[in-house]
């Protein structure tokens, strides 16, 4: 009997499996889509949404908005009950009447997972788990010629495969409500069509930055992820002058500790060439598409370099004059050389009233401490830890016409710049910034990556993905794919973006005779030196990507009402 059985489910198998290959496949797999807006993380695990501010399953619709000559992002998420290959997302042009967006406008990236197994020793670790970061285009984007990248897409089984689309409403573009569709195919077969609704509203976001925002390379950590030297020279210009491009359009600048004007140790002239060149065309635009200089730049001084009195003077004196001659802005500019000594350390006190004598105090010195009766009179651009920001004290020094900004610390301070962080970490930073009045923040680092960024998160001692923005293009052949000779963005990025983008918002309602502060404090309500004691504090800010959605919405439907037709 059970030998008869035993044959029976045999046969009854097999028919199943011939069945299955003389049909010309295996059973499809099943797929779920849906999606969300830019502020969320999604893990490999998160749930699908059947709706949220920007999606809507019923009707399998996206909805964003946005301003003129802005960037909006949204996810779509993918997700298959068995292991799939061969899938492509495309998306149309979005368009109204006779008004089109084009897709060249329209970005579509993989989010690739990064595991962290112990959890970073910071306030504002959400913990163990896998968690996207690089952003892995579809396309080389420094190829002229259309090269997959990301593309063709693996879905692993029961696991989410998210996918950033960033969109760029181009100045100029005509106010409406433009639409298009997306859509996702399997190999030849057609998976799922949605509907993507963007209304543009009538006014448009300026391209000038105002909000003072900077992250250091470190040379010999870019060198080892892009393989070439941290230098001016051609080869390694080639390269990192997408690292400019990309932080540009991200709304900061870069700092260059390591790339200097050559015979900066003369006591007589300074060959700015090389420098002139290269970095000379991000200092004064031209490098970028909107011909915007940066909101503020890191003065060519070496960290901790002390060359003794003679040269310092005469290389102050030379800065001076090379930016007055080339008709750069020196106001936006710092002196950044020592970082976190305290107010009493007598180097950073003398080597700051050199650089204000030589200079006739035209060079801002930039220290990394708040505002401390030492450092008046020496000090032009404050800068403590978030966590010691005292507003009161800064806004003394900001009347008097100096800068005050601030740099990382933990929740619920700012949100927590690491890898395990909620999505909206980066985010929270330039609206902080706005409800205290901040002229800006930097972080120490946007390229702090071991030799296997892609797979190993651990940086700075135990942390994850500290500092880390930019991932190297040469080393995408750690996760199987080609090397492209450029940055990799970040999820992290995108959060600077749009809170830089949001900024933009806050001061353009405030110049139309909005008060935008209503809407901010409704969202954060206290950050930096105020929040007292670290830990995770729902009550300094919100924690919830919807809210935050909503409120960024209801000041754009108010800007937009304020706008003439």
């Amino acid at each position: 009997m059970n030998k008869i059985f035993r044959l029976a489910l045999a046969l009854c198998l097999l028919s199943i499996t011939l069945s299955g290959c003389l049909s010309g496949r295996l059973r499809e797999p099943k797929f779920t889509i849906w999606a969300t807006g830019d502020s969320l993380k999604i893990r490999p695990d998160t749930p699908f949404q059947t709706n949220n501010h920007h999606w809507s399953a019923g009707t399998s619709t996206v909805s964003i908005k946005g301003a003129a000559n802005e960037w909006i992002a949204f996810q779509l998420i993918l997700r298959t009950d068995r292991e799939a290959s061969g899938l492509n997302v495309e998306i149309d042009d979005l368009v109204s009447g006779k008004n089109r967006i084009d897709q060249n406008n329209i970005h579509l990236y993989r989010e690739h997972y990064i595991r962290v197994t112990t959890p970073t020793d910071r306030n504002g670790s959400t913990g163990k788990g896998y968690y996207p970061d690089p952003l892995i285009p579809f396309y080389n984007p420094y190829r002229k010629e259309r090269e997959e990248l990301a593309l063709p897409l693996t879905l692993e089984d029961n696991e989410n495969c998210p996918i950033w689309i960033d969109v760029f409403i181009p100045a100029n573009t005509p106010a409406g409500e433009y639409s298009g569709i997306i859509r996702v195919r399997h190999g030849e077969n057609p998976v799922k069509e949605i509907t993507v609704n963007l209304t543009v509203w009538g006014f448009e976001l300026p391209s000038r930055n105002i909000l003072k925002v900077f992250f250091d390379l470190y040379g010999y950590r870019w060198g080892l992820g892009e393989g070439v030297p941290f230098s001016l020279k051609e080869k390694s210009w080639e390269v990192l002058k997408e690292y400019e491009i990309m932080a540009h359009r991200h709304g900061f600048s870069n700092g260059h500790w390591g790339l200097m004007p050559d015979n900066i140790n003369a006591t007589s002239g300074v060959d700015w060439d090389r420098y002139d060149a290269t970095l000379g065309t991000v200092i004064d635009g031209t490098l970028f598409e909107d011909g915007e200089p940066p909101a503020c730049w890191e003065l060519p001084f070496p960290e901790n370099w002390n060359p003794g009195e003679d040269i310092l003077r005469n290389y102050c004196r030379e800065v001076v004059r090379h930016w007055e001659e080339k008709g750069w802005d020196l106001g936006s500019a710092f002196a950044y050389v020592w970082d976190e000594r305290g107010p009493l350390n007598e180097t950073v006190i003398n080597y700051g009233k050199i650089v204000k004598e030589a200079s006739d105090g035209k060079i801002n010195y930039f220290y990394t401490h708040g505002p401390h009766p030492n450092l008046h009179g020496i000090v032009d651009w404050w800068c403590p830890r978030a966590s010691q920001y005292s507003p009161g004290p800064v806004r003394e020094r900001q009347e008097m016409g100096e800068i005050g900004m601030f740099y990382h610390a933990g929740e619920p301070s700012v949100g927590l710049m690491c890898l395990d962080s909620i999505g909206l970490a980066f985010r929270t930073w330039s609206w902080i910034a706005w409800k205290y009045k901040a002229d800006g923040f930097f972080d120490w680092a946007s390229n702090f990556w071991g030799a296997n960024p892609y797979t190993d998160p651990t940086t700075f001692g135990e942390d994850n993905g500290n500092m880390v923005l930019f991932y190297p293009g040469h080393k995408l052949p750690q996760i199987g794919l080609n090397p492209i000779k450029g940055p990799v963005s970040s999820f992290r990025m995108k959060m600077v973006r749009r809170g830089i983008q949001d900024y933009k918002y806050f001061r353009l309602a405030q110049q139309l005779g909005i008060n935008p502060d209503l809407i901010v404090d409704s969202i954060v309500r206290k950050g930096l030196g105020e929040t007292g004691s670290y830990g995770i504090d729902p009550g300094a800010w919100s924690r919830d990507p919807e809210e935050w959605y909503r409120a960024r919405d209801a000041l754009g439907e108010m800007i937009d009402a304020r706008i003439e037709p």
